[in-house]
């Protein structure tokens, strides 16, 4: 932006301070060498840099000081914003009302702008004395600056900045020329309930109710529920009792945290005598199928395909009474259940995997 497009400027400091502590640090380091030099063969330059940085502290602290007190206290207005140190506000959000009524109380101003609009004055001015103290400084600083008043500055949607300068004519005028027309700002009205209140008791209240009543019916008839099955593929189920208390606890822990309801059994191929798989499943709630799983598998395990089913299936690893054996676990939003290969070792996670798709498919239904 260009210097033209700026309309207004004022600082809270004028530049002769700043000078002044130029002028006094050149003087420490160019006289002081020359009145007091320093013993041995010290360059003149390493001399008047050490008598600057020394004796030139409180010129330092002063010159900083200054500095900041007129950074944060300068105060722009261009055509598109007013800026006050840091802080850029742009124009229109600022009440043109509020601004009238301030050219009306300074003397200066008002036989300049009259005449004015005809406007709500005790409302504004009220709006002003409730702003006193709740506007948001402008500027960067703390406080204002001694002998510096802050004035509020209403906005457009009935808050308050405050601005802190001895020219507050200046800035009014200024702003006056870029701040568009805006309503005049009111108190907010307190909203009618008297009518709202009834029409939400009498159809939103029931609408809702009957609503959660539908999505309820609605996701209980489509409940998965999940059932140890008799047989499913090649497995027929034959309860081992010493198996089922070696190997359940590994995984009943889990079942009672997420699932409503769950059992254990162990099942032999057809034909066989001795138990080949341990199943362990059941149905619930199950908020998270992915750390469920991750709680009973760990978080290394395999992820394999679910089938038909929606839902996951992990297969991992792990010691179980005292043998390593491999274990595929599924969940879904409504079953869960685990099956644990008791035979041959050399048995894949894909045949694992394919044996519990099948226990799976044979033990799931859909109620409703």
């Amino acid at each position: 932006m260009g210097r033209g497009d700026i309309l207004y400027r004022w600082n809270v400091l004028p530049w002769w301070p700043l000078a002044l502590c130029w002028a006094a640090l050149a003087a420490l380091a160019v006289v002081m060498p020359i009145v007091q030099p320093a013993r041995g063969d010290v360059p003149f330059v390493v001399d008047a840099l050490g008598y600057a940085l020394v004796w030139g502290i409180p010129a330092w602290v002063a010159l900083l000081t200054m500095w900041s007190v007129r950074h944060f206290g300068r105060v722009v207005v261009t055509r598109t914003e007013l800026r006050v140190g840091r802080h850029r506000l742009p124009v229109d959000r600022l009440s043109r009302d509020h601004l009238y009524l301030l050219a009306r109380d300074l003397p200066e101003l008002r036989a300049r702008l009259e005449p004015l609009p005809d406007l709500p004055w005790p409302r504004l001015r009220l709006l002003a004395r409730q702003a006193r103290w709740s506007g948001k400084p402008l500027g960067g600083a703390f406080a204002a600056p001694f002998g510096v008043s802050t004035h509020p500055l209403l906005l457009a949607g009935g808050s308050a900045v405050e601005v802190a300068t001895r020219d507050l004519a200046g800035l009014v005028e200024a702003l006056l020329d870029v701040v568009p027309e805006t309503p005049a700002t009111g108190p907010s009205q307190p909203r009618r309930t008297g009518v709202l209140l009834p029409v939400a008791l009498v159809v939103v209240l029931p609408g809702l109710v009957v609503g959660g009543l539908v999505w309820y019916v609605g996701a209980a008839a489509g409940r998965t529920a999940f059932a140890l099955p008799d047989r499913a593929g090649d497995l027929v189920r034959r309860d081992d009792a010493r198996l089922i208390g070696d190997v359940g606890p590994a995984f009943s822990g889990v079942a009672r945290v997420h699932l409503d309801t769950h059992a254990a059994a162990t099942y032999v191929r057809d034909g066989g005598k001795r138990p080949a798989y341990f199943v362990l499943g059941g149905e619930g709630t199950v908020q998270s199928p992915p750390r469920l799983l991750r709680q009973a598998l760990g978080a290394d395990a395999q992820r394999l395909d679910p089938g038909a089913r929606a839902g996951s299936l992990w297969c991992t690893t792990r010691e179980l009474a005292g043998t390593w054996r491999r274990v595929c676990g599924w969940a879904d939003a409504g079953t869960a259940g685990f099956v644990v290969g008791l035979g041959s070792p050399s048995e894949g996670y894909a045949e694992l995997a394919a044996r519990t798709r099948a226990v799976r498919a044979a033990g799931t239904r859909t109620e409703g």
